[in-house]
């Protein structure tokens, strides 16, 4: 009970450490500003946490391409560009909650698809009524004992 009450106190003040670290980078992003070139700007400034980036609208269109880190690099995946999120059952939730707080949201632990490994993604609202992305490395996780 106590280690568990513990881990979810480390969670929600991981939540809102990355919540006001994110913002300061989030109030820069100019509306006609490239959203693949403003991600890679941001995904070096986030090291190392960090393996993924990517942007939606409200509707859940990706608008930008997946900026991952592959063998140290950052590099775009524009394949992803359109890519609909709104069927996912977390999408709508995450999207609402961080609309309803004003601040950005850290999800429960899943498998990542392209890894298959255990990841979080810590979502950030924008100011131009799109959402920001980021999954968190594996490796990160497993340091900081937030993978249990």
């Amino acid at each position: 009970y106590k280690y568990d009450r513990e881990q979810m106190n480390r969670l929600f003040q991981l939540e809102q450490d990355w919540t006001v670290r994110f913002n300061e980078y989030c109030q820069s992003l100019k509306s006609e500003q490239d959203l693949d070139q403003w991600l890679l700007m941001l995904a070096r400034k986030m090291e190392p946490e960090f393996i993924r980036f990517y942007i939606t609208d409200a509707n859940g269109f990706q608008q930008s391409s997946n900026v991952s880190k592959k063998s140290g690099e950052w590099k775009l995946y524009s394949f992803y560009k359109g890519y609909n999120w709104s069927f996912r059952p977390y999408f709508i939730r995450t999207t609402v909650a961080m609309e309803r707080r004003h601040s950005g949201y850290l999800s429960e632990r899943y498998v990542d698809f392209s890894s298959s490994e255990q990841t979080r993604t810590f979502s950030m609202p924008l100011s131009n009524g799109m959402f920001l992305f980021a999954d968190i490395s594996a490796d990160y996780l497993y340091q900081e004992r937030l993978s249990e």
